[in-house]
């Protein structure tokens, strides 16, 4: 039941928040996405120079946030929210580990920047996904 909300979440979305950390700075990046069907990868691209990369070759340790939020305050209760726990590494989009054409039917509008040369993929391999419903349902999925 759990897997069916988290994919469907997924699905639903198109961007989401990625969390990266070096030293005693926690930076926050807004991150379109594909996702294997098993729910354990996760897949980002970027130019190889931004500060997310710089942060995940330093601390692979990584977050990011999904939501459903609406801006309005039936969010409070009515909202829900998933994090996904897990290590990211940067891998060139030639590598053959990347799906390019599954990050295309996502997001067909950053063709331009996946074939840029200093296009990047950052997989994050999740292990765990937190879901939260409204102030007291909380589920925890663990992957492998």
């Amino acid at each position: 039941m759990l897997n069916n909300k988290i994919n469907n979440l997924l699905q639903a979305q198109v961007q989401c928040v990625l969390a990266t950390h070096k030293e005693n700075t926690i930076s926050q990046h807004l991150m379109a996405y594909s996702f294997s069907a098993d729910l354990k990868y996760v897949y980002f691209i970027s130019f190889s120079a931004t500060q997310k990369v710089v942060n995940i070759l330093s601390n692979n340790n990584v977050s990011v946030l999904w939501d459903n939020r609406t801006g309005n305050t039936s969010d409070h209760i009515q909202g829900f929210s998933m994090t996904g726990l897990g290590k990211a590494k940067v891998i060139p989009i030639q590598s053959g580990y990347f799906n390019r054409s599954d990050f295309l039917k996502r997001n067909p509008n950053l063709e331009a920047l996946l074939n840029d040369e200093d296009c990047v993929c950052i997989s994050l391999k999740i292990y765990k996904y937190i879901w939260v419903e409204g102030y007291k349902k909380v589920s925890v999925l663990q992957l492998d």
